[in-house]
């Protein structure tokens, strides 16, 4: 009985091993591959200089950059502001500039 016992556990630490070691090949693997992505996406930035399409591209999103941060503070005002000035607009007069230009905004965006 403690033969079996030596090599049942012999082979459980075998086992081990090997998983261990299957393990150890396949990170090295997995990094190996990951670096050689990461290389060839540091060389397609370098690129970007000499390519005419991604200079328009480039072009083309700064120029509309501006108008797109425009329409998010727009959208975010009309998100969480919009019952805040109605309650203190709540169908009074205006009296100051400031209250014309909440009737303004609210009537122009309802």
């Amino acid at each position: 009985m403690m033969i079996r016992k030596r090599n049942n556990s012999n082979s459980n630490n075998d086992n081990k091993i090997l998983k261990r070691s299957l393990v150890l090949v396949q990170t090295v693997l997995v990094l190996l591959s990951t670096s050689s992505i990461n290389a060839h996406a540091l060389e397609a930035n370098e690129q970007t200089e000499s390519n005419a399409f991604v200079q328009t591209l480039l072009q083309k999103t700064e120029e509309k950059r501006e108008e797109r941060q425009k329409e998010r503070v727009l959208e975010y005002s009309k998100k969480n502001f919009k019952d805040y000035l109605a309650f203190v607009d709540n169908g009074r007069t205006a009296k100051t500039e400031n209250d014309v230009k909440i009737k303004e905004w609210l009537e122009k965006n309802k």
